[in-house]
């Protein structure tokens, strides 16, 4: 048993590493899977699909309720505009109405990896470990192309830039970067603002930021969830008459 211990800790880095590389590969596995599949895997998803491709034929995608063509799923703008670039990139094609939830979810692992890489190779790779595990357990809606996968990336995107502030600077760039990333959760998911307020509250609880940083922060994230109602195709009277239907 010790002989055992001896090797698990004189070797544990490689064997960490390891692990953490299977289990990214599994989690992109996984992606790719679902990626190639041809169909989706819950009724959700083709009206995700369908009322992206709305965007590109210029058609508004927040109905109101008398139109006779009634169509609607109550997430943020850029949920849509985000499936509506795959296609404008990748084509007409249930594939593409995929791509960008498969490469967020294969990526969720390799960020988490690389934000914790300061902090030493072990916790970078446990990190990666856990992230995948996550991803794996949650499935399908860590992979589906909902908006749920988007917000996880958005979240370890936000928690790596909080982690890296410096604590005896202001830090302006980051802290701008964190209220983008947070307005684009929001803009994926109206509730997802719930999930990045720990985050910013906790970046801004610093002598060097405080409540000035916070009142930019929250003016900036508001201004990137408003922004999309600029495009006509996103009518701001027709998504608040869905959110309180």
């Amino acid at each position: 048993m010790t002989a055992a211990f001896d090797f698990l800790y004189r070797y544990r880095l490689w064997i960490l590493g390891l692990l953490a590389a299977l289990a990214a590969a599994n989690v992109a596995w996984v992606a790719a899977t679902y990626l190639v599949y041809p169909g989706y895997l819950d009724h959700g998803e083709p009206s995700v699909a369908l009322i992206s491709w709305r965007i590109l034929e210029g058609l508004p995608v927040f109905t109101r309720f008398d139109e006779p063509a009634q169509i609607g799923n109550v997430y943020g703008p850029l949920t849509y505009a985000t499936h509506a670039v795959s296609y404008l990139l990748l084509g007409p094609s249930i594939m593409a109405g995929k791509a960008a939830s498969a490469i967020a979810a294969a990526l969720i692992p390799v960020l988490v990896f690389i934000s914790h890489r300061q902090r030493g190779f072990e916790t970078a790779a446990a990190g990666a470990i856990l992230a995948a595990g996550l991803v794996l357990f949650h499935i399908p809606y860590s992979i589906w192309n909902r908006p749920d996968v988007l917000i996880a990336l958005l979240g370890v995107m936000a928690v790596w830039l909080a982690n890296a502030a410096d604590t005896e600077s202001p830090e302006w760039t980051k802290s701008i970067v964190i209220a983008v990333v947070a307005g684009v959760a929001v803009g994926l998911k109206l509730h997802a603002g719930a999930y990045f307020a720990p985050v910013v509250i906790a970046h801004c609880m610093n002598e060097n930021r405080g409540i000035k940083t916070f009142a930019a922060m929250s003016a900036v994230g508001l201004v990137v969830v408003f922004l999309p109602f600029a495009v006509s195709v996103f009518s701001l009277s027709n998504f608040i008459a869905w959110i309180v239907a």
